[in-house]
């Protein structure tokens, strides 16, 4: 996982001189990337023995989860995330936006 710099985008607070870090991945045949907001793993879940009856998704059981589904066809990686945000998500309320993208060389 290659963690992105803590900056914000498009406020009006933003430090337009800020550098952000240049990462080289080498690309090999059967890697997959895979970009997403803090949207997915933010998300809060009901939680019983968490002190106040939820929890986020965290990073953790995100990285966890797309190393589980990786080798699988694009489409089914897509029914998988899906299924495993709504299931953890319940009856809650969306708390931020969630966007992620996936691609792979193949």
């Amino acid at each position: 996982m290659i963690k992105g710099d803590k900056m914000n985008l498009g406020y009006k607070k933003s430090d337009l001189d800020f550098n952000f870090t240049d990462h080289t991945v080498t690309i090999e045949k059967g890697i997959s990337f895979y970009l997403s907001t803090d949207g997915f793993w933010d998300q809060m879940g009901k939680h019983e023995t968490s002190r106040f009856g939820q929890r986020s998704f965290g990073r953790k059981r995100f990285a966890d989860l797309l190393k589980k589904i990786a080798s699988l066809p694009f489409e089914q990686q897509e029914a998988k995330i899906l299924e495993a945000f709504e299931a953890y998500k319940g009856d809650m309320r969306i708390q931020d936006d969630v966007t992620m993208v996936g691609f792979g060389f193949f």
